[in-house]
């Protein structure tokens, strides 16, 4: 799988509520979002670092019904991909953490993180947690 990722993703956080005053990712940040798809993953949407554009694009995000406001306030969480392979291994995680790139209009760099459905609330959340640990570093608006 990694052959075709690079080694960092970016994540957009989009208030202060997801980073905490000594300025770590909450787990919040990684909020899976049902949609239909028939591989039974939900998804969190992000970037692929495949080079400086990437990121620019994530910051430069206008909200969808607002063209003046950015939609990542705060900046942009970077996400080690060998962390997060390393995360996905942990036997709690075993199966229900994967990832894709799936590129949509107007952005290459598109893809999700994605967290298997049906897990409870406590699970999602340990994970979510999991996943937030691979955070490499923030950069702020």
């Amino acid at each position: 799988m990694s052959l075709q990722y690079p080694g960092e993703l970016i994540r957009g956080i989009p208030n202060s509520d997801f980073i905490d005053n000594e300025g770590r990712v909450s787990a919040l940040l990684f909020q899976f979002y049902d949609v239909d798809r028939l591989d039974g993953f939900s998804e969190a949407s992000i970037n692929w670092y495949d080079n400086e554009h990437a990121l620019e694009l994530t910051l430069d995000q206008k909200k969808q019904n607002d063209n003046d406001t950015y939609q990542f306030k705060v900046g942009a969480a970077i996400i080690s991909r060998v962390r997060l392979d390393a995360a996905r291994q942990s036997p709690n995680a075993k199966g229900a953490i994967s990832y894709e790139r799936r590129v949509i209009e107007g952005n290459p760099y598109h893809g999700n993180i994605l967290l298997k459905s049906g897990l409870t609330k406590q699970i999602r959340t340990m994970l979510a947690g999991n996943i937030a640990m691979c955070t490499e570093r923030i950069i702020y608006r």
